[in-house]
């Protein structure tokens, strides 16, 4: 999952840029979707190659184990978590074409897309996390996964931080790559920066929970807060559009991280924040 969550889109926008750069003539939707799919082929090779790499020798002849019974339990909230998850990121641009305009749903697309290059980094910690958070919590070693949590964490944050700063900063610059007419959505950039700003500094909670047992707990605050956000938008997108939507958004993420971060202290007994 690494090559999905960092090189595609790393070499898409690498790509992009650097056609914005040097043959601004040539952008058009054709030319974008062409480099689109020439990404995609080359993640594929990158993945299939790296995988290959790190796949032990023995792995063919080991016996396969099956634990049926618990792979049943945990499927269906797996299945509402992941379902729930497209749905809170999809859910603003959903609302905002029954309640809105086209034009509103252009300007939060925008927004959604460039402020979603912050997840990149926490995403990807959590895939390389996940296997090592369920197998020290599992030999009883709360200490040392209590001190590599909070490491990364730390990390990820200070990461984050930096790239939200050149965001807030720039966010008029930045959206006006996609024509100065995306300037005016400046603030709803920065409420979605800040959301996933603080998304970072809670940001094991989620995996923390789902790799210690307790993905049913994950399954039912997660489908409570995509509901959330949707009444959010219900109410709020009417009066002032994709800004309201941001807002929402925004309001949603920081409130669910925050309860996140109490319910893995709670359960497990792990501080996930950086604090």
């Amino acid at each position: 999952m690494l090559p999905d969550l960092i090189i595609r889109p790393g070499l898409t926008l690498v790509c992009v840029i650097g056609l914005y750069l040097f043959f601004p003539n040539l952008i058009n939707l054709q030319v974008i979707l062409a480099l689109c799919i020439i990404v995609a082929m080359v993640d594929l090779v990158i993945s299939e190659r790296w995988l290959q790499f790190l796949l032990p020798e023995d792995l063919h002849t080991t016996q396969p184990r099956y634990q049926i019974n618990e792979w049943l339990k945990s499927a269906p909230p797996m299945f509402v978590i992941g379902g729930t998850q497209i749905l809170f990121a999809q859910a603003p641009t959903i609302l905002l074409g029954m309640f809105s305009n086209a034009k509103n749903i252009g300007y939060y697309a925008i927004v959604s897309r460039v402020a979603n290059l912050l997840i990149f980094l926490p995403l990807a910690l959590a895939v390389v996390m996940g296997p090592m958070i369920a197998s020290l919590y599992s030999q009883g070693e709360k200490v040392r996964l209590q001190n590599v949590i909070k490491k990364t964490n730390r990390l990820t944050f200070t990461v984050t931080f930096l790239f939200c700063l050149i965001f807030i900063i720039f966010a008029k610059n930045i959206l006006s790559i996609f024509g100065q007419e995306f300037k005016i959505a400046d603030k709803a950039l920065i409420l979605l920066v800040i959301g996933y700003l603080v998304d970072s500094g809670f940001g094991m909670s989620i995996i923390t929970l789902m790799m210690t047992g307790f993905e049913l707990v994950v399954a039912i605050y997660q489908t409570a807060f995509t509901v959330l956000l949707v009444v959010l938008c219900i109410l709020l997108i009417p009066s002032r559009g994709f800004e309201s939507a941001a807002l929402a958004f925004m309001t949603v993420m920081i409130i669910s991280r925050i309860i996140f971060a109490y319910l893995a202290k709670k359960k497990t007994g792990i501080n996930t924040t950086i604090f």
